[in-house]
C-alpha cells in the first residue's frame, strides 16, 4: 500500500511521510519501552532487595511521559500530512481528468472517478493517522516486547519468537483468501454507482415511456449482484479471521503455559510470570491489530492502484508525445493575457481514429490530411457516420487521434495543457449542457470577467437578443437544471454565445443549427460568417444551406475525405456533395397534401 501511495503522490511527498514514519517508530518503541519498565518496578516491589522501587517508578514515569509527548506530536503530524496528501491527490486527479480525452470516459467511468475523488482520496488521507500509525505500532511493539521477554525469560521469549512466522503466515494467507473472494467486487461497485446515476438522470425519459419498472429491475439486478459479492466476501473473510484469532490465542496460551510450568518448577519467579502475562498479551493485541488492518490496507491499495491507472492513462494520452508541463508549451505570438489575438491554423496530418482497441473496432476516420482556413469557415459535411463529428472533436481533444497528428497553431494539441487548449479552442457540442443558474452565469463560464458590453455582443452574435429581451430578468433570468427552462434551440444558442465569449481563436461547432427554425438558422449562419472573418471556424453540418458561404467544404464518406472545395465548385461536379445537395433541395419542397 505504501508503494502505491508514493506512486500516486509523486516523489515530492515522500519526505514528509518517511519522516512521519520515523517518529511513529520512536513513539511505538517508547510505548513498548514503558511496558517493559513495569518489569523492574514489579521486581523492586515484590523483591525488595532487588532494586530501589522509587528509581524504577521514576524511570517508568519518564519513559511514559516521553511516549505520551511523542505520540501527541505524531498524531498531530499524521493529520497534517493526511491533509496534504488529500490536497495533492485531488489536484493530481483533477489535472489527470483535464488531460484525458473524453473518449476515455466510457460507461462506468463516471462512477469510478466519483469514487476515486471521494472514497479513495478520503481513505488515503486517513492512511497516516489510521493505518500507518497502527501498522507501525503493530510491527515495532511486538519486536521490542519479544526482545524484552528474551531478556526477562529467554525460554518464553523463544516460544513467542518461534510462533511469529506462524502468525505472519496466517495474516498473509487470510489476506490472500479474502482478496480472492473480493476479486471484481470493486468493479461491480463502480457499475452500481454508474447505474444509480443513470437511473436518476434518465427519470424524464423513463417516465415518459413507462420504463420505470423495467429500468428499476436493471438497477435491482445490479444491487442483487453486489449483495451476492458482499456475502461471498463475508463467507470467506469471517472464518479466515477466526482461524487467525485462534492461532494467535494458541501461541499466547502456549507461552503462558510454558511460563507457568517454569514457575511451578522454580525456574522463574512471580515477576517473570506476570511479565509474560502482561507483555505477551500486548504482543497478541498488536498482532491482532495488524490482521485487522489488512482488509482496509488491501482495499486502499486496490483503490490507489486504480488511481495510478488513471494517472498513467493521462500520461499516455498523448500516445508517446511528451506530457505537457503545468503551463504547457508557449502559446502563439500575439497572445495578450495568454490568449491569441487572431485566428490560428488547424491541420490534420495522416489522422486516423477508431473507438476502442478490440478486433471489432471500426475506423471512424481514415488517413485524413487537411488544412483548415485561418481565418475562415470550414464545413465538414457528409452522410451520418461519415466521421464529421469525430474529426471536429479531435481538434478539442474530445478524443486523441489513434494515428497521425492534429495541430493547432502548428503544435500538436497533445502538447498543450488543458487550460491552454481551452484558451485556443472553444467547442459547442450537439448535446449542450447548461448549469442550473442564470443566463449570465452560463455565459460567464466561458469568460468570468466579461463586461456587460461583451456579454451583449456575444448574445447578439448567437441570436439570443430576443430571448434576453423577453425574459423576466434579462441576462439574470434562470435557465433551470441542465437548461430545462429553455428549448433545445435556445440551449444551443446559449452554448454558442458562451463559446464566442471565450475569445478563443478556434471555434468547433457540432450541428449548432440542428434545433433551430429557418429564421434563427439564418441569423446564426450570418453570425458565423462574421466570426469567420477573424477566427478559425470548423462547422459540422447536415443542413447544407447553412454552409453555402463557407470558405471551404470538406465532404467525408466512410471516414475518408472524398471531396473538398467551395459550395459552387462542388455543386458543379458530379459527386457525393451534389447528390446530398439535390436530395435536401427536393426534401425542402415537400408538403403535405390533403387526399380527401
Amino acid at each position: 500500500m505504501i508503494a502505491e501511495m508514493f506512486q500516486a503522490l509523486g516523489p515530492q511527498h515522500r519526505g514528509p511521510v518517511l519522516r512521519l514514519v520515523g517518529w511513529m517508530v520512536l513513539a511505538a518503541g517508547l510505548q513498548a519501552g514503558a511496558l517493559l519498565c513495569l518489569v523492574p518496578l514489579l521486581r523492586a516491589v515484590l523483591v525488595p532487595s532487588a532494586a530501589d522501587p522509587l528509581r524504577a517508578l521514576v524511570v517508568l514515569i519518564v519513559v511514559a511521559l516521553a511516549a505520551t509527548a511523542v505520540s501527541v506530536l505524531v498524531q498531530r503530524g499524521a493529520f497534517l500530512v493526511g491533509a496534504d496528501i488529500g490536497r495533492a491527490l485531488q489536484a493530481r486527479l483533477a489535472a489527470a481528468v483535464d488531460r484525458l480525452p473524453r473518449s476515455w470516459f466510457r460507461r462506468g467511468r463516471s462512477g469510478e472517478v466519483a469514487r476515486l475523488a471521494g472514497g479513495t482520496v478520503t481513505a488515503t488521507m486517513n492512511v497516516p493517522a489510521h493505518f500507518l500509525r497502527p501498522l507501525v505500532t503493530a510491527v515495532v511493539a511486538p519486536v521490542v516486547l519479544v526482545g524484552g521477554l528474551l531478556v526477562v525469560d529467554p525460554v518464553v521469549g523463544l516460544v513467542l519468537l518461534a510462533g511469529t512466522p506462524l502468525l505472519v503466515a496466517s495474516i498473509l494467507l487470510t489476506d490472500r483468501m479474502v482478496a480472492a473472494a473480493d476479486g471484481g467486487r470493486h468493479h461491480l461497485a463502480d457499475t452500481t454507482a454508474e447505474r444509480v446515476l443513470e437511473f436518476v438522470r434518465a427519470q424524464p425519459v423513463l417516465r415518459a415511456f413507462g420504463r420505470l419498472s423495467q429500468d428499476r429491475g436493471r438497477l435491482g439486478d445490479t444491487l442483487v449482484a453486489q449483495r451476492a459479492a458482499d456475502r461471498r466476501l463475508i463467507r470467506v473473510a469471517v472464518p479466515a479471521v477466526l482461524v487467525h484469532e485462534l492461532l494467535t490465542t494458541a501461541v499466547f496460551l502456549v507461552a503462558v503455559g510454558v511460563s507457568a510450568v517454569r514457575f511451578a518448577d522454580g525456574a522463574t519467579g512471580v515477576v517473570e510470570l506476570l511479565a509474560v502475562l502482561v507483555l505477551g498479551l500486548r504482543v497478541v493485541d498488536a498482532v491482532s491489530a495488524a490482521a485487522a488492518l489488512a482488509a482496509g490496507m488491501r482495499m486502499t491499495r486496490r483503490s490507489l492502484a486504480q488511481l495510478n491507472e488513471v494517472f498513467a492513462a493521462a500520461r499516455d494520452a498523448g500516445h508517446g508525445q511528451p506530457a505537457p508541463a503545468d503551463d504547457g508549451v508557449p502559446l502563439p505570438d500575439g497572445a495578450p493575457g495568454g490568449r491569441p489575438g487572431a485566428a490560428v491554423p488547424v491541420a490534420f496530418q495522416g489522422v486516423s481514429h477508431r473507438y476502442g482497441d478490440g478486433p471489432d473496432a471500426e475506423w471512424a476516420v481514415r488517413d485524413v490530411d487537411l488544412e483548415v482556413s485561418a481565418p475562415g469557415m470550414t464545413a465538414l459535411v457528409g452522410p451520418s457516420g461519415a466521421g464529421k463529428t469525430t474529426l471536429a472533436m479531435l481538434v478539442a481533444r474530445t478524443a486523441d487521434a489513434t494515428q497521425g497528428v492534429v495541430t493547432v497553431a502548428g503544435t500538436d494539441v497533445r502538447r498543450f495543457s488543458a487550460d491552454q487548449l481551452l484558451d485556443l479552442v472553444a467547442v459547442v457540442p450537439q448535446d449542450c449542457v447548461l448549469l442550473d443558474g442564470s443566463l449570465r452565469h452560463n455565459l460567464q463560464v466561458g469568460r468570468p470577467r466579461a463586461s456587460e458590453a461583451e456579454l451583449l455582443d456575444a448574445v447578439g452574435q448567437a441570436g439570443l437578443t430576443e430571448l434576453v429581451a423577453t425574459r423576466d430578468g434579462g441576462l439574470d433570468a434562470p435557465v433551470g437544471p441542465r437548461g430545462s427552462m429553455l428549448s433545445g434551440g435556445e440551449r444551443q444558442r446559449v452554448a454558442l454565445a458562451r463559446a464566442v465569449l471565450t475569445g478563443a481563436p478556434v471555434l468547433v461547432l457540432d450541428e449548432v443549427t440542428s434545433s433551430l427554425d429557418a429564421v434563427h438558422d439564418e441569423a446564426i449562419t450570418a453570425g458565423l460568417r462574421r466570426l469567420a472573418e477573424t477566427r478559425t471556424v470548423v462547422v459540422v453540418a447536415h443542413r447544407l444551406r447553412s454552409v453555402v458561404e463557407a470558405d471551404a467544404v470538406v465532404v467525408l464518406e466512410s471516414g475518408r475525405v472524398v471531396q473538398r472545395g467551395r459550395h459552387d465548385e462542388l455543386v458543379a461536379v458530379d459527386g457525393l456533395y451534389r447528390r446530398l445537395w439535390t436530395t435536401q433541395q427536393e426534401a425542402a419542397g415537400w408538403q403535405l397534401v390533403d387526399a380527401s
